[in-house]
């Protein structure tokens, strides 16, 4: 079984880097030209930043956002989970990090990098067999999720079992305090994120009343033409404006929505009809773009992950910005769609 599992990585590691010679090659024949704009869009990685306590993980991404930090002069943004999410309780468990090195280790990321939140909310259960028939309903195959140890009087610690909270497991109240406390972590750190994106793209309207009364301003969990990753939809696509043009997210009247886009672990070739598209709409209006990712992509598809900055970096009709500036540039240009919040 072992050697089977091997040979399936290696075949697909095969077939990964097959695929990027095929469409670096034919980028090459056919150079991209963007459409004219007069403004550029405004673009920027958005990272659901999960890994931080593993070492492997925070070493890559700290080279990634120092490295973009130095050749774009831009930060990146890492939407943080922290150590009271129980997904990196677990990490933190197995890897011995204790909650300082893991504070230690965001401090050095954010050198490079701006800090917002990511919402992996849970529900800790004893029971396994309940765990199981979650892990089927959210995933679609067998399994369970585990959970940080419980403290047991015999010492030890006893086992424990997570269940997302999602529209298949609504509890809200968990969400809530979940995040309250990631948020006071986060706060005592000197932290106060504005940005947020959702994690397993899992977004509804009381998650969305809980960001904005918490003070944050841009949201980024919303793709047009896609599910989360439990098969719902929080927005259909006729409730979302093309790429690029920000909203307000319902029911909301404070939260900004900039889409993100698509993943970059394509080459950008596999790209261009998504990318002109973007470039095309409302040539004269400032756009905004989250392009998402993840710490373990950087580890797949880092040659690809820099053929898309050096594409966007080349295109006149592109800008690489800060995403802590996107809230003000967006109430200045759509006011008629999310208001100026006081900008002048």
């Amino acid at each position: 079984m072992r050697g089977d599992a091997g040979t399936g990585a290696v075949t697909k590691t095969a077939r990964r880097w097959a695929g990027y010679l095929r469409d670096a090659a034919l980028d090459r024949l056919a150079s991209a030209r963007d459409a004219a704009r007069t403004e550029p869009v405004r673009i920027n990685f958005v990272f659901h930043t999960e890994r931080v306590a593993e070492q492997p993980s925070f070493e890559r991404l700290l080279d990634f956002v120092t490295s973009f930090h130095s050749a774009t002069g831009v930060r990146p943004t890492l939407c943080l989970l922290t150590p009271h999410c129980p997904k990196v309780q677990v990490q933190m468990e197995r890897t011995g990090l204790d909650d300082d090195g893991f504070g230690e280790r965001v401090t050095r990321l954010l050198e490079h990098a701006e800090a917002g939140y990511h919402g992996h909310y849970f529900e800790l259960t004893d029971d396994e067999e309940r765990a199981r028939k979650s892990h089927r309903e959210h995933f679609g195959r067998e399994g369970a999720y585990p959970g940080p140890r419980r403290a047991s009087e015999a010492g030890g610690g006893g086992a424990t079992w997570m269940i997302p909270v999602s529209h298949l497991n609504p509890r809200h109240d968990l969400a809530e305090a979940q995040m309250d406390r990631e948020l006071a972590w986060l706060a005592k750190a000197g932290i106060r994120p504005r940005v947020y994106t959702a994690g397993w793209w899992h977004m509804d309207a009381p998650i969305a009343r809980l960001l904005a009364a918490r003070g944050i301003v841009v949201d980024c969990s919303i793709r047009r033409r896609h599910r989360n990753t439990f098969g719902a939809r929080y927005l259909g696509d006729d409730a979302i404006p093309p790429r690029g043009e920000p909203f307000l997210l319902p029911p909301t009247e404070s939260l900004i929505e900039v889409q993100s886009i698509f993943y970059p672990v394509d080459h950008p070739y596999r790209l261009r009809e998504a990318y002109a598209a973007i470039v095309a709409h409302a040539p004269d209006r400032p756009l905004f773009v989250a392009l998402p990712s993840h710490e373990g992509e950087l580890f797949t598809h880092a040659r690809v992950y820099q053929d898309h900055i050096r594409r966007i970096s080349d295109s006149p009709a592109f800008a690489w910005r800060a995403v802590s500036s996107f809230e003000t540039e967006i109430r200045r240009a759509w006011p008629e769609r999310v208001g100026n919040g006081g900008a002048a």
